[in-house]
């Protein structure tokens, strides 16, 4: 785990807010991958899209949430945004 907090905010399950943000690692309308300081929260749901990463370190989600998830350790994937910069 590295240093840092982690929050999560969720509001009739349409609208997330997670702090402690490093990157996007992938998202498609049904699952978001988030890498945290915490380790990678997995998103699942319906419609989802991401309304907000920025340089504040949080990330604003919307759509159906079905379910939030944490697993430990380091993501595996390459980010979204490192396959951006290629």
């Amino acid at each position: 785990m590295e240093n840092g907090s982690v929050s999560l905010k969720l509001n009739d399950r349409e609208f997330l807010y997670v702090s402690g943000v490093h990157d996007i690692l992938s998202f498609t309308e049904q699952k978001i991958c988030v890498h945290t300081f915490d380790g990678v929260l997995t998103v699942l749901g319906k419609e989802l899209k991401i309304k907000k990463f920025g340089t504040e370190d949080a990330a604003e989600i919307t759509g159906r949430i079905n379910s939030l998830s944490f697993s430990e350790g380091a993501p595996t994937a390459r980010s979204f945004l490192s396959k951006l910069v290629k």
